[in-house]
């Protein structure tokens, strides 16, 4: 069973927006006059983040024009041309980088990002447009802790809090990977319903479980969107016979 395989994938293609920013291509115009700059190209950042996007891009263009103000909008589909533009003045910013943080937006949408640089006087002589989708990274699954015994394993753990709105726990398990595609070859997950976990943590017995293999368990929770919250990493048991305990009758008192 590969369910795990989806959101594991997803999940390292998001982490990676987090270390190449997404930068987009502004169209520019060609023509140039003394009374007309040339329109220069702002190379725009988006990075994701929990119901936020970070976007930033430096205060001077591809063709070296300094604004001295930026207007930056933010939005879903086609642009509103009645929506106002956050504002940002150049001599505001400390550095050569722009920084503007957009909140309270919707994970897992797509975000069209827009920059244009203006001169005192209204002239436009920048621009650029970008992209970004905004989503929450997965936090350590708490509480976990897997123990083996003869022939079974316990998977244990904490119960998350009302405000996190799971809907779901899950325990993906495998033993071998396939050999052409190197992947792990999962079982039947375990799904547990967040409505099921009363107590404070959770533990789920695997009986009948071969002892000496080693067992491999990826522990999750998501939302009603499928969205992970938590996720555990890679968890290794393996289970074994209980070793005999020596009797030590010991010496017994002379009367």
């Amino acid at each position: 069973m590969k369910k795990i395989a989806r959101p594991i994938q997803l999940l390292m293609l998001l982490s990676l927006l987090l270390s190449f920013a997404l930068p987009a291509a502004a169209e520019s115009e060609s023509s140039a006059s003394a009374e007309n700059p040339a329109v220069g190209e702002i190379l725009i950042e988006a990075i994701p983040g929990d119901a936020a996007l970070t976007i930033s891009f430096p205060k001077v263009d591809t063709l070296g024009n300094a604004a001295d103000s930026f207007e930056i909008s933010v939005f879903t589909g086609e642009p509103d041309p009645a929506a106002t533009p956050v504002v940002i003045a150049a001599e505001s910013v400390k550095g050569d980088t722009v920084e503007y943080t957009a909140n309270k937006l919707v994970n897992n949408t797509p975000y069209s990002v827009s920059v244009v640089g203006k001169t005192k006087d209204g002239s436009i002589v920048s621009n650029g447009n970008g992209f970004g989708v905004p989503f929450r990274m997965p936090g350590k699954m708490p509480g976990l802790v897997v123990t083996a015994g003869d022939a079974q394993i316990t998977v244990t753990f904490s119960k998350l809090p009302a405000s996190d709105k799971a809907a779901t726990y899950q325990i993906h398990w495998w033993t071998e990977v396939d050999k052409k595609t190197k992947e792990p070859k999962f079982q039947k997950p375990i799904i547990i319903k967040a409505s099921d976990v009363k107590n404070k943590t959770y533990t789920y017995t695997f009986k009948k479980m071969k002892n000496g293999t080693t067992y491999h368990f990826n522990v999750f929770a998501e939302d009603t969107s499928g969205q992970i919250l938590y996720l555990s990493q890679d968890v290794t048991a393996a289970p074994a016979k209980a070793k005999p305990v020596k009797a030590n009758p010991g010496k017994g008192k002379k009367k």
